[in-house]
């Protein structure tokens, strides 16, 4: 699990600091991962990523896995 979350971390800082480095007025882009059942982020990161995009101007991409497949740890 905390393989995952720093991958999330670091995959967040990569697409924050690097995206877009030529568009000046382009929205930062803020990639939000999920990747287990227990405490069910596939539902409230939406509502995160859609908070992001509303109050703050991010563009939101998210990723959730399926079932059969898993992040890299």
């Amino acid at each position: 699990m905390n393989s995952l979350i720093r991958f999330a971390v670091v995959a967040a800082w990569l697409s924050l600091g690097f995206a877009n480095l030529d568009a000046a007025e382009a929205k930062r882009h803020v990639v939000l991962l999920s990747g287990e059942s227990l405490y069910g982020s596939a539902t409230t990161l939406p509502r995160f990523a859609k908070r992001l995009e509303q109050e703050h101007g991010y563009r939101c991409t998210m990723v959730v896995r399926k079932e059969e497949h898993r992040f890299p740890s």
